[in-house]
């Protein structure tokens, strides 16, 4: 599946946003925390050699805005991995409606069937040329920033001082 993924005319066609060569890191490969540059990250493996990934109940929505998350950020990855995510919503089969009731407890919950509306995979290194405008960018301190553009940096900064001027939203 990752070769499909790489290939120029799949894409060209998933992914016209990123126009340069990018690699998804397979099961054998380490690849720097966003976060803290001395760190490697690698898949969590079992005995089988099996790679480990994660379902995440999520909203549509939220995921569109922020892109999905983060590589060996949460609490419970202390083993720094990195993993495949696929991110789920729940939907009444009848009507196609979306449930979003994660947040009530359990009684609560209507029942519903459900689908994958996003995976995320890990690549071997970030990707530069990504457009600006449907990118965010690496803060000042991330790894990543010594490899952005001038113009990144620029477009990056713009966006930064349109959020923290006051009045803006």
């Amino acid at each position: 599946m990752f070769e499909h993924l790489e290939l120029e005319e799949t894409r060209a066609k998933l992914f016209p946003q990123i126009p340069t060569v990018f690699r998804v890191a397979r099961a054998q490969d380490t690849i720097r925390h966003p976060r803290k540059a001395d760190v490697l990250l690698g898949y969590g493996l079992d005995s089988e050699g099996r790679c480990r990934y994660i379902f995440r109940w999520s909203e549509r929505a939220a995921k569109a805005q922020g892109g999905g998350a983060g590589r060996a950020m949460g609490v419970k990855d202390v083993g720094q991995h990195v993993e495949t995510t696929i991110y789920l919503e729940k939907f009444d089969p009848k009507t196609n409606e979306i449930i979003q009731d994660k947040h009530l407890p359990d009684p609560a919950r209507r029942p519903g069937q459900w689908r994958a509306f996003m995976v995320t995979f890990p690549l071997r290194e970030p990707v530069r040329e990504v457009t600006p405008a449907d990118v965010a960018f690496p803060v000042a301190y991330s790894p990543f920033a010594d490899w952005m553009t001038d113009e990144e940096r620029a477009a990056r900064d713009r966006q930064v001082n349109r959020r923290t001027r006051p009045g803006s939203s």
